[in-house]
């Protein structure tokens, strides 16, 4: 298997010289950074997947931790160009289409955020293995005959210290979230009986009710949303609630209610 060969590797900076990413990150075990497992006690380099000192070849778990490192998305550049060779792309009148996902940027940034070392270095790395892949194809297909687009997911906000050391009003949350969830279906369950079964979904910002379960006893859906809306009102974490019927509404709403419209599918989105 291609993550084979980084078995047992640490992932150390690929540049040797740290005032260069000092730079763009400032220091290494900077405020709010995480780790990428209970296994490690510092945020800096080196970083390894955790293995026993027994394991001689990678498992299950030593494959879902490699997600979590730079070395993913090299073996998937790796890949596509497997496939661009071994399937000859680009090499007759008939365009291919190839979709590349390049998936590990977002839990490196997830894990440390977008003022570490750690993601510096996976941009150097993917900055070079994007170079890499480009030449080849310019040399096996001719880059005049490639339409390349290469587009982001979404970005990242700061950790929480880190936008506090930088004057913004920021906050981590956990507590106060977990206690309006726990007061939230407190009630629910006081209103309705097995209020349970009346959600599908119930994320840290979404909440997704099952529509079947709310016909079925005659609950109309305004009725849980302005429940909903009632307790999160007074909630200093929260600053909107907008619900399916509003986003679907032609009516403008403000902003942020604008954005949140544009980002809202009527088939796949929550309801809350």
């Amino acid at each position: 298997k291609l993550p084979d060969r980084f078995f047992r590797k640490a992932w150390r900076r690929i540049s040797e010289n740290p005032k260069l990413y000092e730079i763009y990150a400032g220091d290494d075990d900077g405020p709010g950074e995480g780790v990428l497992g209970d296994w490690e006690d510092s945020p800096v380099f080196p970083h390894e997947i955790h293995i026993s000192e027994k394991q001689i070849k990678p498992n299950g778990d030593w494959y879902k931790q490699f997600m979590s490192f730079p070395w993913m998305d090299a073996v998937t550049i790796d890949l596509a160009q497997a496939l661009v060779a071994g399937r000859n792309l680009g090499q007759d009148d008939v365009p291919d289409l190839l979709l590349v996902s390049l998936s590990a940027f977002d839990l490196i940034n997830h894990a440390f955020g977008p003022n570490s070392h750690e993601i510096v270095d996976a941009v150097f790395r993917l900055d070079g293995k994007l170079a890499a892949f480009l030449a080849f194809l310019d040399k096996t297909v001719g880059f005049q005959n490639v339409q390349l687009v290469l587009t982001s997911d979404h970005g990242m906000q700061p950790t929480v210290e880190y936008s506090q050391r930088h004057a913004v009003n920021a906050a981590r949350v956990g507590a106060e979230v977990k206690a309006f969830r726990a007061r939230l279906m407190g009630e629910f369950r006081k209103k309705y009986e097995n209020a349970d079964k009346l959600f599908l979904f119930r994320g840290l910002g979404n909440i997704s009710f099952d529509h079947d379960e709310l016909a079925a006893r005659n609950i109309p859906m305004k009725e849980v949303f302005d429940l909903v809306r009632k307790e999160a009102a007074g909630e200093t974490w929260t600053a909107f609630v907008f619900d399916r019927t509003q986003l679907a509404s032609p009516l403008f709403l403000d902003t942020i209610g604008e954005r949140v419209r544009h980002s809202f599918s009527a088939e796949k989105g929550a309801d809350i």
